[in-house]
């Protein structure tokens, strides 16, 4: 992906958050499943975030039948990874992503034989971020949490990244982000 290229993917995911905050109290959400809950309000078919054992090489999978959208997460993975995957396969749903028939097959002979193979009608499963759907999803997810994250705390105390920096000037800031605290901490004794 070029420069140019991930300039206006960025700039689309900051519409797309800003009009998010614009419809929803993010400040407010004391978590994703709230979200999730004003998203089905919203369309008017419910958006349920549900814990699965998942294989290793699937932290998240959205699957959509004609009714409901599912959001699978890892059952095993920390709170705040759990999160992040819902935030990931939300914004899957939120940019309008589709998957192709035979992944909709393969995920659902795998994962969910249960889901009835017609009333399916379409599921995303990842674990690699190397499509441009996948960096959309994982650029409009992070973006997602640091609004909702520095909506709820002051910016100092979570540390935000900021994604036009480099990764050496982002590892940077992040260093002295944990300075600044271990500093707070020693204070404060």
């Amino acid at each position: 992906m070029g420069n140019d290229e991930l300039r206006d993917l960025r700039a689309q995911c900051r519409e797309r958050v800003d009009t998010l905050a614009a419809q929803f109290p993010l400040e407010r959400l004391s978590s994703v499943e709230e979200l999730c809950a004003l998203l089905t309000v919203r369309r008017g078919r419910p958006v349920l975030p549900e814990a699965a054992p998942l294989p290793s090489t699937i932290a998240g999978v959205w699957v959509a039948n004609e009714r409901t959208d599912y959001l699978f997460y890892a059952q095993d993975a920390p709170r705040p990874h759990q999160e992040h995957i819902v935030l990931h396969e939300l914004a899957h749903l939120l940019c309008g992503h589709k998957s192709g028939p035979a992944q909709v097959e393969l995920l659902r002979t795998l994962l969910f034989p249960h889901l009835d193979p017609t009333r399916v009608r379409s599921a995303l499963g990842r674990a690699r971020y190397d499509t441009r759907q996948e960096r959309e999803a994982e650029l409009l997810a992070t973006l997602i949490e640091h609004r909702w994250l520095g909506l709820r705390r002051s910016r100092s105390d979570v540390g935000l990244v900021d994604l036009e920096k480099s990764d050496e000037e982002r590892d940077t800031a992040e260093r002295l982000d944990v300075l600044a605290k271990n500093l707070r901490t020693r204070r404060a004794l």
